[in-house]
């Protein structure tokens, strides 16, 4: 068994070779969203995905929403605008955001030591990771691996501790480990900097990363439908080798949930699709500019902001974009946004590894860039 997360590397080959103050979403429309519906069929159509679902974003309004095939194999009810989906690791800016927000009340500090962050586990750490700060593990800059091992991490799903007892015991094995590249040098994609950077979260809080999120930005953006872990039985469903998916194994393990476990529809993804667009602006509800802009901009000519992609081109269109491609194995979702023009893909398939998931989700960027990205 592989564990299912980690086809979320992709993002940094599609930031580098270039391939996303918010009233309710409704106030936002300038007219109801144009129905995408007619235009998906066709490129789910003979294909092995089971749905897929996109929202687009012009001129800082929802533009365009449709849907395309079933919510699962099993039942063949057919997917609606409504549903929810899996973001994969497109969750990890929600994550960098209510980390921002902790560092914006004063209760951590972007520059603090892992050392300092983690203390208890100062003795046991790598001295390459002890100066390593939120920074470096947001922006995979960390040097850790992706996961402290395919056996390690799965044992987690028997694990019957609470979860912030998880992370630390995550964190605990993570700091002895060789780094997989030396820190500060080269961005190397990191689940494992997103579990570490929530165990620090939950130290200086008493706060599990899932209340923080909910907190700090699900709530205040009004994202109601977004939670964490696998979807149910009545909305659309992961799948692997064609077969539906349901129960705690339909995710990865509870412990790598500020790496990307939430679901939520498209409608409040793009809620805070949004507000990230708006945040440099000044109409931003969660952070102030300076947040917004650092959690936008790549470190030291690198390719990754916090959460982000940020190539400077996307289909040869030169511009400010933010991407970032998500999967836990048994989705696929991507978005792409553009800041310059407050434009934004939003696109989710119910399938992941060994499907054309990835297929699909091209298909969608070719036939819909141009007209909603700009020129």
């Amino acid at each position: 068994m592989e564990i299912p997360m980690f086809a979320q590397r992709a993002f940094l080959a599609v930031a580098a070779a270039a391939v996303l103050a918010l009233a309710p979403l409704s106030s936002v429309r300038a007219a109801e969203p144009a129905d995408l519906s007619p235009r998906l069929a066709p490129l789910l159509a003979g294909t092995d995905v089971p749905g897929l679902a996109t929202l687009t974003i012009r001129d800082g309004v929802v533009a365009g929403q449709g849907v395309a095939g079933v919510r699962d194999l099993k039942s063949r009810v057919p997917a609606t605008t409504d549903d929810v989906w899996h973001l994969g690791s497109d969750g990890k800016a929600i994550t960098a955001t209510a980390i921002a927000r902790l560092v914006e009340q004063g209760v951590l500090s972007w520059e603090t030591p892992l050392e300092a962050l983690l203390p208890e586990l100062a003795a046991s750490m790598r001295p390459q990771y002890r100066q390593a700060t939120l920074l470096d593990l947001l922006s995979h800059l960390s040097g850790l691996p992706d996961i402290i091992g395919l056996e390690e991490t799965l044992a987690f799903y028997d694990d019957p501790r609470p979860v912030m007892e998880q992370r630390r015991a995550y964190a605990a094995v993570a700091v002895t480990q060789a780094p997989a590249v030396e820190p500060r040098t080269t961005q190397s994609y990191s689940n494992g900097g997103y579990i570490l950077a929530a165990a620090a979260a939950e130290r200086a809080t008493g706060k599990s990363i899932e209340q923080l999120t909910a907190e700090l930005v699900l709530q205040p953006l009004g994202m109601t439908t977004a939670a964490f872990g696998p979807t149910v039985a009545g909305q659309p469903l992961g799948h692997e080798d064609g077969r539906p998916l349901t129960g705690p194994r339909a995710d990865n393990p509870t412990v790598l949930a500020p790496a990307g476990e939430l679901h939520m529809s498209l409608q409040d993804w793009a809620r805070f699709v949004l507000d990230q667009m708006e945040g440099e602006d000044g109409r931003g509800r969660l952070l102030s500019v300076e947040s917004y802009r650092l959690l936008h901009t790549a470190r030291d000519g690198k390719v990754a902001g916090l959460g982000w992609g940020t190539p400077a081109a996307f289909g040869g269109k030169p511009g400010r974009y933010l991407t970032h491609v998500g999967s836990n194995g048994y989705w696929h979702a991507v978005v792409v946004a553009r800041l310059d023009n407050r434009s934004a893909i939003l696109t989710v398939v119910n399938s992941g590894d060994g499907t054309q998931a990835e297929t699909v989700n091209r298909a969608v960027l070719r036939a819909l860039a141009g007209e909603v990205l700009g020129d």
